[in-house]
């Protein structure tokens, strides 16, 4: 918290990020995480269908360097998102909400559910999944 802030403009400021949380997002949410799943299921399946032994030791090295590269990645993006970027941001707005509130109120997270916590963060790999099973 800044020296000069004064709690009763981080309480204000956290109201007004909790209220950037629309019923349109929820659904939004809801939405993205249904194909998500699906698609990811999809590639899996393809992947163990048209592989083999070779495909599955390729498949565990590959997961191991992403959540290497994720966890980076995640890093950065979290870095340009507070350095750079604000809630009025087009496009990435509603994405920079979530991080703004886990500033001002870091056990948010704690109190959000499945959806609100993990929708932000697959977005980027929903891209990626949808390409790949084009």
């Amino acid at each position: 918290m800044n020296i000069a802030e004064k709690p009763k403009d981080r309480q204000e400021k956290l109201k007004v990020l909790k209220e950037g949380y629309t019923p349109a997002k929820r659904r939004f949410e809801i939405g993205t995480i249904t194909i998500f799943s699906i698609l990811s299921i999809l590639n899996i399946y393809n992947i163990y269908k048209y592989g083999g032994f070779e495909s599955i030791i390729l498949n565990l090295i590959c997961c191991f360097v992403g959540i290497v590269m994720a966890d980076f990645l995640s890093g950065v993006v979290h870095w340009f998102f507070d350095t750079y970027a604000s809630v009025n941001t087009p496009v990435i707005g509603t994405i920079v909400r979530s991080f703004r509130e886990h500033h001002l109120y870091p056990k948010a997270m704690c109190e959000h559910d499945f959806i609100e916590v993990n929708n932000d963060k697959s977005l980027f790999e929903y891209l990626l999944v949808l390409i790949q099973n084009i």
